[in-house]
Order: C-alpha cells, then sequence, then structure tokens
C-alpha cells in the first residue's frame, strides 16, 4: 500500500480521516441536557455523543430502556411530544432527527448538516431553529416525514450557542456578544431587532417566560432582563454564583447550574424578577448542565455522577433518592477478551464489544475518589480510583465486585505484570504493589522519581512520563529494591510513553513524539522525532506503528524508520481523546466526553503491542525449540523484527514431534526478535533473543 500525505495538508484541511474508520462507539460522557416524555414517562438523556433513554415510571429507579449513538458531541437536544421525534444538536455533525415511537427501537430518520456547529436546537411548529455558533441562526422547516430544509439564517456578531423562541422572535445566548433578539415572523428573512451586551462574560444559556429573559453569563451571574420591548431588552434583577453554566425555569423558581467544586446548584425563588431569593444550595458532587423537574420529582444532569434524582417536594430541603450512572470522562481503555474496561472518572464502565459495531454496557463500578488508570489480568480488574488501588472480581462483568484494596498515592496509571502492580500518580514515583494474593495487596517499595504521569513496563525495566522532566527509567529487577538508572530531559511536556523493541517513544505536551533508542539503558539516545501540530496525551506503538492522542484526535506515525518517522493516518474526533489501546488493526480510545471510539486501521504490520509476550528464549544457532499444549499441525507462525516488521520469509523450516516443535531459521542479524503462533482461539508470542 502506497500512502501519500503532506503535513500542510493536514494543518488546513479539515477531512475527517486518512486511513482510518470509525467501526463502532459506546459513545456516553457525562450528561449534558435532559428531556421528558409525559405520557410515557420516559426520560431522555443526552449524555456525550448518545442519548439514554430511561424509564421514569418509577422515579427511585430509573431502567435504561435504549439507547442511541451518533458520530458527534451533543450540545443541544429537543423533544417533540407530538410526533415523538428527538432532535439533537451534534456540534460540527450537524443535526439528527429521530423516531421515538418506538422507545424500544428508536430510528433515526436524518442526519443533516449545519453551517456552523450545531449547538443548540427550538422547535415550533414545522420550524427548527438551530444555534450554529459562527453562522449565527439557521431556520429549517420539517417535512411530515422529518426531513429538513433550510429556509432561512440570521448572522450574530459572536458565536450562538443557545437558542429560545418565544412568540415571533427567537432569543440567542451569543456567546461573547451578549443575548440576540431576532425577528423570525418571516422565516425565509430573520433580523435581528435587539440585543443586551453589557460585558464580554460568554453568554451560555438562557430561558424565555413571557416577557421575562433569564441569561446566563458564564462564570458571573443569572440575569434577568425584561424583553417586553424585543428592540430595548433591560436588565431588571440579577443573582451571582461564582462559576453559573445553567438555566431552567419552572413555576416562580429558577434553578442554576454551576461549575463550581461546592454548590453546584443554586434555587431561586424569582417571583419578584427584580429581587430573586435564595431558597436552596444542592452539592451534586459535580457541575450541573441541566435539571427537569416532573411534578414532585427533580432530574438532574450531575456531570460525571450522571443523573441524580430528588425528591422535590418541599423545594428548599431536597432529598436524593436515586442516581443513574451515565458515562462520565473517559480517561483510560483496557481490552481483554469481549469486554473494553473503561475508567470514566466516578465509573469504571464495562462494554460489551463483541459485536465491534454495536458495543453495548454491561456493567459498571462506582469510584470513591477518580477512576484514571485500569488493567486486567484475568479474573481480577486493577483499578486506579485516586489514590487507592483497588482489585475487582470480574469473572461476572456484569458484576463486577471489589475484594480488596491498598492506599498508594494518586495513580493516573497502572501496569501488573507477574506478581506485581507497577503504579505512577503525579508526584508519588513509581510505587510496587506486590499482588501475589489479590485479597491481601501491599506496597512493597516506593522509587522516588519526578512526577511519573504514565509507565511503559519492558522486561526489567519501568519507563515513566515525567513531565516537564522528560522521562525516566527504573531497574526494577529486584521489585523491593528499585533503582533509577537513567533520565533524559525534553523541550516538550513528558505526557505518556510506550516502549516496543529497542525504542522508547515519548509523547509530550507541545513538541510531539520522540523517539530513542534504549539499547544502551543507561545512556538512551533520542534519534527522531515527529511533529504532530497539537498538545499530546497518549501514545501506543505496536509493530512499525505509533498511535498518539491529541487535541485533534488520533494519528498513526509510521516509526519504521525510527530517524524519519512520519504521520500517515488520522482521524479528527468530536471532542480531544485520551488513552488508547491497540488490539490486532483496531485501536480503542477513551475518549474523553465521548466515552469509548473503535477505529480499524488499514495498515500492514499494525498489531497489538508485542513486548507483552508469554515467554522470553534465548536462539542458539538459529534453532527455535519449543512446547505446546497439544499436537497442533495447524497452527500459523509468523517472525517479526524488533520494529515489527513481517520477516516470517526467514523461517527454513518447522519439524513437528508431539507436543514440541523445532523451527530452524535462516541466517539472520543478531537481535530481538517475535515469533507468533496463532490457531483458532490459540495465540501465543515468544520474544526470542538470537546471539549466534
Amino acid at each position: 500500500m502506497v500512502l501519500w500525505l503532506f503535513p500542510v495538508f493536514y494543518l488546513t484541511s479539515r477531512v475527517d480521516s486518512l486511513n482510518m474508520k470509525l467501526v463502532g462507539n459506546w459513545p456516553f460522557g457525562s450528561p449534558y441536557v435532559l428531556s421528558y416524555d409525559v405520557s410515557r414517562k420516559a426520560l431522555f438523556c443526552g449524555s456525550g455523543g448518545g442519548v439514554f433513554i430511561l424509564d421514569a415510571q418509577d422515579s427511585s429507579e430509573l431502567q435504561e430502556i435504549s439507547e442511541i449513538s451518533t458520530p458527534g458531541f451533543l450540545h443541544g437536544m429537543f423533544y417533540d411530544s407530538l410526533t415523538k421525534r428527538l432532535y439533537l444538536a451534534l456540534d460540527d455533525r450537524g443535526i439528527e432527527v429521530w423516531d421515538l415511537s418506538d422507545l424500544y427501537a428508536p430510528q433515526k430518520i436524518v442526519t443533516h448538516p449545519t453551517g456552523g456547529k450545531a449547538r443548540d436546537v427550538y422547535l415550533v411548529g414545522n420550524y427548527l431553529y438551530v444555534a450554529a455558533d459562527t453562522y449565527g441562526l439557521q431556520i429549517f422547516t420539517v417535512s411530515d416525514t422529518g426531513l429538513l430544509s433550510e429556509i432561512g439564517r440570521c448572522n450574530t456578531p459572536g458565536r450562538a450557542y443557545k437558542v429560545c423562541v418565544s412568540g415571533t422572535y427567537a432569543y440567542i445566548a451569543d456567546y461573547g456578544k451578549g443575548m440576540r433578539i431576532i425577528d423570525i415572523s418571516t422565516p425565509e428573512n430573520p433580523q435581528e431587532v435587539g440585543y443586551y451586551f453589557v460585558t464580554i462574560d460568554p453568554a451560555c444559556d438562557l430561558v424565555v417566560k413571557d416577557t421575562l429573559a433569564y441569561l446566563i453569563l458564564k462564570d458571573n451571574k443569572l440575569s434577568i432582563l425584561n424583553v417586553s420591548d424585543p428592540s430595548n431588552p433591560v436588565a431588571v434583577g440579577s443573582y451571582s454564583t461564582p462559576f453559573p453554566f445553567s438555566v431552567e425555569v419552572i413555576d416562580s423558581f429558577a434553578y442554576v447550574g454551576d461549575e463550581g467544586a461546592l454548590t453546584s446548584l443554586y434555587i431561586l425563588n424569582v417571583s419578584t424578577p427584580s429581587n430573586p431569593i435564595l431558597v436552596s444550595e444542592v452539592d451534586a458532587y459535580s457541575p450541573v448542565y441541566d435539571v427537569k423537574k416532573v411534578g414532585n420529582i427533580l432530574y438532574v444532569a450531575a456531570g460525571n455522577y450522571g443523573i441524580l434524582v430528588f425528591n422535590a417536594t418541599d423545594i428548599s430541603n431536597l432529598e436524593e433518592i436515586n442516581y443513574f450512572p451515565a458515562g462520565g470522562t473517559a480517561y483510560n481503555v483496557f481490552v481483554q477478551g469481549d469486554f473494553a474496561y473503561l475508567a470514566c472518572d466516578k465509573w469504571l464502565q464495562i462494554i460489551d464489544i463483541s459485536n465491534l459495531s454495536s458495543p453495548c454496557r454491561v456493567g459498571y463500578f462506582p469510584a470513591s475518589s477518580g477512576i484514571h488508570a485500569v488493567w486486567c489480568v484475568g479474573n481480577y480488574a486493577y483499578v486506579g480510583d485516586g489514590g487507592v488501588l483497588r482489585i475487582l472480581d470480574i469473572s461476572d462483568p456484569t458484576n463486577p465486585i471489589e475484594i480488596s484494596s491498598v492506599s498508594a498515592g494518586d495513580i493516573y496509571d497502572v501496569e501488573v505484570h507477574g506478581n506485581y502492580a507497577y503504579a505512577a500518580g503525579w508526584g508519588k514515583g513509581l510505587r510496587i504493589i506486590d499482588v501475589a494474593d489479590p485479597l491481601n495487596p501491599y506496597v512493597a517499595s516506593i522509587c522516588t522519581t519526578y512526577y511519573s504521569l504514565k509507565l511503559s513496563i519492558q522486561d526489567t525495566y519501568a519507563f515513566l512520563a515525567e513531565g516537564l522532566y522528560g522521562f525516566s527509567i527504573v531497574d526494577i529487577s529486584d521489585p523491593l529494591n528499585p533503582e533509577m538508572v537513567s533520565q533524559r530531559y525534553v523541550s516538550g511536556w513528558g505526557t505518556d510513553i510506550s516502549v516496543y523493541g529497542l525504542y522508547a517513544y515519548l509523547m509530550t505536551g507541545g513538541d510531539g513524539l520522540y523517539i530513542w533508542n534504549i539499547s544502551d539503558i543507561f545512556h538512551p539516545q533520542k534519534v527522531g522525532s515527529c511533529n504532530t501540530y497539537n498538545s499530546g496525551y497518549h501514545v501506543y506503538t505496536a509493530g512499525s506503528y505509533s498511535c498518539v492522542t491529541n487535541d485533534s484526535g488520533i494519528q498513526v506515525v509510521d516509526v519504521s524508520d525510527p530517524y524519519n518517522p512520519s504521520i500517515v493516518g488520522y482521524y479528527f474526533t468530536p471532542t480531544h481523546p485520551w488513552g488508547l489501546l491497540l488490539r490486532n488493526s483496531y485501536i480503542y480510545v477513551a475518549a474523553g466526553n465521548i466515552g469509548l471510539q473503535i477505529y480499524q486501521t488499514f495498515f500492514e504490520g499494525l498489531e497489538e503491542n508485542e513486548h507483552i509476550v508469554d515467554e522470553n528464549l534465548v536462539v542458539l544457532n538459529s534453532v527455535v525449540d519449543i512446547c505446546i499444549p497439544e499436537n497442533r499441525k495447524a497452527l500459523q507462525f509468523y517472525l517479526y523484527d524488533v520494529v515489527g516488521r513481517d520477516v516470517s520469509e526467514n523461517i527454513e523450516k518447522i519439524e513437528y514431534k508431539n507436543r514440541r516443535i523445532k523451527i530452524l531459521l535462516k541466517p539472520i542479524p543478531l537481535g530481538v526478535y517475535f515469533l507468533r503462533m496463532e490457531h483458532a482461539e490459540y495465540r501465543r508470542t515468544i520474544k526470542l533473543l538470537m546471539l549466534k
């Protein structure tokens, strides 16, 4: 395959992808917007890049009915109870319309592009109003079958972020330019007739009730405006909270969602608009992005904690009665068998990936602090939850059970090899935890390093990404007495490290990917680098390729020549991704606010990281002598060199004798190779050290 890519193309084009495609996702993140079907008592939760459809017949026990997955990040949502259609604003993926006549089997009607990023939608009759960011207000007609046709547009000076329609006027929260009022009496020719702009604080949400508009000025206050004269809106009242972000007005109360660390929901009595009075403060544990009140039940979209359900009979004294675990922010992922284990801050999400095109959640585990790291071995998952390593029994993935834990300082990354778990965490160095008895883990030793953000274990060495200190190498041949043997500074911020064969691949926050020759572990030498153009987060290397994540998405870097690496593939993602993992030709990505994304690549030799091997073997005189569990003459044999190139043509002869196999190799250069054996469910990789 010949691949052509010029860096200037990558910088100037917004073509979605090159040599990669999205094959499936479980796109759920923090809940962002809520809608409700009163007649069917169904709650719709816009969460990351998808929608949970929930049975709310019994508010004390929300039950998931079905899910909607989309390719974008869901900013806004409007449910029309008459047609039972759901309208979704999906950022740069435009608008989607879904038929929810059957809640158990939602059907997509259409995906339609917008001029700018689709931030919000509002439906009145057969007209759909879209806040389209830098493109202003777009107006579409909706056909009887749900198809869309643009008929009008009105530019706004800022970024149209939220839209609300009342009478013949559309009100726009115009991020950075206050509130704009647009006459839509002639939808084909909408015209701005008034505005309210007194501060550059971003206008990010609004609600209009009768002659009053409730406008959120982000990180400042709720402003209450009299809009009886649309050409001259006048401020009549306000209420400041630390970091206001959202507002909902129900009856005579305003619910102000805040992004603060402590109180995150303020309930105000606004019956006298000039004098809002605080009635209640609620600690929802996380930023509040939306609320819905149905009778005496209040549903709160509470960031990474999911949906919180309160009894609101007494509005001044809410009682929490239930929660629903939405997605959360996905930081890391581990794949074992048919399941992906997703570290999502407040949750460990367990996703069935047996059907890659349609992953589904089968289990979850709540965090006490924040889950950023996960590694699985057999029936156990090792989870970094803040400053605690938790060991879960995952023999039944639908019901993970914690069996033990040990305090080990902040854990940002973890790997488990043999009887030890190796943990890295901000400013805490390398912690080595004895997990020989999963019921009784304990910290066996600590090696003080620098920041220790991420790690990669190869043989008897731990490689640590150390932030502004670059990376360090720790000798772990004696796990009870680890010793730092070398450290290298870089000009960028070392965010992650991957080791494959004789090379370490260091991702940096500002300078792209660095490649280091580590054949001399005491004196690593930088041999190459690749500009990835944006702040980098994670790297995973396999064969001849390194896969990296950054602000724009995912990139595949050809490292077959470590001295001259080059970008050969990419995929722009709706939000910036974090951790990633390779299995065969698929890349599993912990994609922040859009959950788990699965991509297929089109490169030969891009396989899972071969330094995770079953055993090591020293080879003399080009003869490999091994045993297998049973007589398997149908085995396929593959030989790879240290950078992942397929050199199987050097396998000269294979001799079978019961469970013993003798492989004769042609004369090849000395060094490290990987022998892979495959047949049906049997798979084994052996690291070969060719000595003579």
